[in-house]
């Protein structure tokens, strides 16, 4: 159960990117009830680190609900003092690439496959359809027989296929998903 709980915070969960100190949480507050509404949410920080001798923070946000949370990532940013901050989702940290903001996907034959089919089982219209029902897919790649990069629309599309699960099953073949940061980023 605590595992269930788990998921779910992290579900309900939101990443301010790279806040400079000037900016205080009262007004990342405002911003967001001034954007979507008057809503309900927590901001925790951080720790700091540098970009050319300036320090940043990130900013996580837990929302009470879902749909406050996806009503701000469809805006992606908000905007303060002129300052534009990305928003995404909050992903596990041992998800590879975790915090990384990024519209590309890779998949892969999982090991938990029982049968001998691989990803080279699968056709592109067969990989397309099926990520389609989470968003647009821009760019299909086969990297070799075992994986291959999907582009997407918009980064938040590739952060809700890994929330929804790491591993995923297309015509009987399971696969494995995470982030990627170019088209060609096996490990």
């Amino acid at each position: 159960m605590a595992l269930r709980g788990n998921a779910e915070l992290i579900r309900l969960c939101l990443i301010v990117h790279d806040v400079d100190k000037s900016i205080e949480n009262s007004e990342i507050e405002e911003t967001i009830e001034q954007t979507i509404g008057d809503v309900s949410f927590e901001i925790h920080e951080g720790k700091l680190y540098s970009i050319e001798d300036t320090p940043y923070r990130k900013l996580y946000l837990n929302f009470e609900n879902e749909r406050n949370l996806n009503e701000l990532m469809k805006i992606g940013a908000i905007e303060i003092h002129n300052k534009r901050f990305l928003v995404s989702r909050y992903n596990r940290k041992d998800t590879p690439h975790s915090g990384r903001i990024t519209p590309y996907l890779l998949i892969k034959s999982s090991e938990k496959n029982n049968s001998k089919k691989t990803l080279k089982d699968l056709t592109e219209f067969n990989i397309k359809e099926y990520f389609t029902t989470f968003g647009k897919v821009i760019n299909f790649q086969r990297n070799d027989d075992h994986e291959a990069t999907l582009k997407f629309a918009h980064y938040d599309i590739v952060d809700r296929i890994i929330l929804t699960n790491p591993s995923h099953e297309i015509n009987g073949v399971i696969i494995d998903v995470e982030k990627a940061v170019s088209p060609q980023a096996s490990k």
